[in-house]
């Protein structure tokens, strides 16, 4: 599968790998460092640190390090369910979103006016693998503040990763996105929420979206009680930067991957991207656009 922006230009075939060319500019290899480090940051950081601290703690003279952050996590435990963790507004400004949202290149479009005094659910699909294009929604990367004019913005997530280390900081649970409406019912809050969830993780693959609707009618039911107008956002190009193994429903691989789904909210997949120095195969997304598209407000009756 070809990517975007003729990475094929000098590329040489090693053992059956493409591999990249030597003389690519520095603002790609800053791209792609920049994918690689939030890549990695989605699917190691949370076991890393884990790890991390208990060999802190157990094989180690540093094993205070270890106790001082888990006495801190236990009485800051309920950030995630009680309006949101440590935030902050410059570390979406970092130049590193914007190499990040140029790598594949991601645009943001906007089709109607978004009032800034009204709250909003911004519903996003489809989930893709990583459901990359929501970074571009709550960091600058493409300039989303710029385009959709809201005092603040609040990913909401319903699993396990909102317990990880960089997850518990900056994401809301989904009892956290209501108390937040709740407590601002009218000053331009917007959550941020990916309805198909892992569900849709299972089904996508290039040139497909298979979006999950059933039982997914949460945030509805959010927006009904605290007043807030939805807004649908779609990430077309969000399917096509993995391939992946997809498995038919009878296999055992895939009653196993609906059984960690049910139990821990996410479900792994074989992923099939490419590299950091080769384009045949990896873990990083290929560079394919993602044009990000923020539609009417759908304002609901209390």
């Amino acid at each position: 599968m070809a990517e975007f922006s003729g990475h094929n230009t000098g590329c040489v075939e090693f053992l059956g790998l493409k591999m990249a060319p030597l003389n690519i500019p520095i603002q790609r290899r800053l791209q792609t460092a920049s994918v690689f480090a939030w890549v990695a940051t989605i699917l190691f950081a949370g076991w890393a640190f884990l790890l991390l601290l208990i060999y802190l703690g157990f094989f180690t003279n540093y094993w205070w390090l270890s106790l001082a952050y888990l006495t801190w996590y236990y009485g800051d435990r309920a950030a995630p369910h009680k309006g949101g963790g440590r935030r902050r507004r410059w570390l979406g400004a970092l130049s590193v979103w914007r190499h990040f949202a140029n790598y594949f290149p991601m645009e943001v479009i906007k089709t109607a006016e978004l009032p800034p005094d009204k709250n909003y659910i911004l519903a996003y699909h489809p989930h893709g693998v990583m459901a990359l294009g929501t970074t571009a929604i709550i960091t600058e990367g493409a300039g989303f503040s710029q385009i959709i004019k809201t005092s603040k913005l609040y990913p909401a997530q319903n699993n396990i990763v909102i317990y990880y280390p960089h997850g518990f900081l900056g994401l809301l649970s989904m009892e956290g996105a209501e108390e937040v409406l709740r407590i601002h019912p009218d000053s331009g809050k917007a959550i941020v929420v990916v309805p198909g969830g892992s569900q849709e993780t299972l089904e996508s693959r290039p040139g497909k979206a298979s979006l999950v609707l059933k039982n997914k009618a949460g945030f509805i039911k959010m927006a009904l009680k605290h007043g807030a107008s939805l807004v649908p956002v779609y990430g077309f190009g969000e399917t096509d930067v993995y391939d992946q193994n997809v498995y038919p429903d009878t296999s055992l691989v895939r009653k196993f991957q609906r059984l960690l789904n049910r139990f821990l909210g996410f479900s792994p997949v074989i992923i099939k991207g490419r590299g950091i120095f080769q384009y045949s195969w990896g873990v990083l997304p290929r560079r394919k656009p993602i044009n990000i598209v923020v539609m009417a407000i759908l304002d609901v009756n209390i």
